[in-house]
């Protein structure tokens, strides 16, 4: 397995993330541009530029989007604790 953190990151629409040995990102201006999917066994994209191809797991990409999507949605909508529920004093 992989030593590097998963993470999740949308900006402008664009979601990208880093699960296990893959890596997807948008590097397209367009809002329908591919995602650009990296194997990172072989290193880390931010010291390698030419890691292996991966083709993009559409399942994948769909559940981290709606990973965002439930997030952002439960912060605006406050409803990061349950009712009732207050934070503890620092």
């Amino acid at each position: 397995e992989s030593p590097a953190s998963p993470w999740v990151y949308q900006e402008g629409g664009h979601t990208s993330y880093r699960a296990g040995d893959r890596a997807c990102y948008h590097l397209s201006p367009h809002q329908g541009g591919p995602l650009t999917c990296v194997d990172t066994s072989a290193g880390d994209p931010l010291f390698s530029a030419d890691l292996p191809p991966l083709a993009e797991n559409p399942e994948e990409t769909t559940f981290y989007r709606s990973v965002v999507q439930a997030t952002v949605s439960a912060i605006a909508l406050n409803q990061l604790l349950p009712p009732g529920e207050k934070l503890l004093p620092r």
